[in-house]
């Protein structure tokens, strides 16, 4: 039997499809997230302490500044460690670099939404938001 559930009912219920993966990420007030979009439904639950979210609507992607990166996996190798592995037959994909902050107080278009999860809370993010 897994730690993590593979299925969140509600979750599945509400959006009609379950789901391609369940993940979790642990962290402390240190860690942070490069502004990235994803293709699918996300469902964070803070457990403990807080964490902040900047977000964006999709169609804030033509105002952000961005650069082309090729794709790169981490691997563990047992003699050395970690290492990265270049994904050369992926495509590279379109990053979103700088920050985030300046970006949004340069371009009146260009709005963020801030949210503050503590525990217990529960955010939902569509598909394609940053």
């Amino acid at each position: 039997e897994s730690l993590f559930p593979t299925e969140i009912d509600w979750a599945s219920a509400a959006l009609n499809v379950s789901p391609d993966a369940v993940n979790f990420w642990v962290g402390d007030e240190f860690n942070t997230t490069s502004c990235h979009k994803d293709n699918y439904h996300n469902i964070f639950c803070c457990i403990s302490g807080s964490k902040r979210f900047r977000l964006l609507h999709p169609t804030a992607m033509p105002l952000l500044e961005t650069k082309e990166c090729q794709v790169w996996r981490w691997l563990w190798d047992k003699n050395l460690g970690w290492t990265q592995r270049r994904e050369s037959e992926k495509e590279p994909v379109r990053w979103v670099v700088g920050n985030l902050q300046r970006q949004s107080e340069n371009n009146k278009h260009l709005r963020v939404v801030d949210v503050h999860l503590s525990a217990g809370d529960i955010l939902y993010l569509p598909p394609l938001w940053y």
